[in-house]
């Protein structure tokens, strides 16, 4: 069965390129992620705040910079009673325009 971490898409200079994955880690935690890489265990494909800094201080390398990954999606659950919140309702206007913008 493949996850949907099992694949990477990419827009390259000839255009779109699906990438198959595997390793011997797998999770959905960007933090414990970039915590192997560190380690030297592998290769990982990560938004640029969660390493910016590592990047910055040699920690980290940049990989297939030429290769842009197809922008991702983010769910917002809460309770349905929930939906009519102004807080709610305000958190995922900003989160709509932010992503819509492309600012990470």
């Amino acid at each position: 069965m493949r996850h949907p971490g099992d694949i990477w898409t990419f827009v390259g200079p000839r255009g779109p390129v699906d990438v198959p994955v595997s390793g011997r880690l797998k999770t959905d935690n960007g933090l414990l992620r970039r915590s192997a890489a560190r380690a030297g265990a592998g290769v990982f494909l990560a938004p640029d705040f969660l390493v910016a800094e590592d990047l910055q201080r040699g920690a980290l390398v940049a990989m297939l910079q030429e290769y842009i990954p197809t922008p991702g999606s983010l769910d917002v659950v809460y309770p349905a009673h929930r939906a009519s919140s102004p807080k709610v309702r305000g958190l995922v206007a900003f989160l709509s325009t932010r992503l819509a913008e492309g600012v990470s």
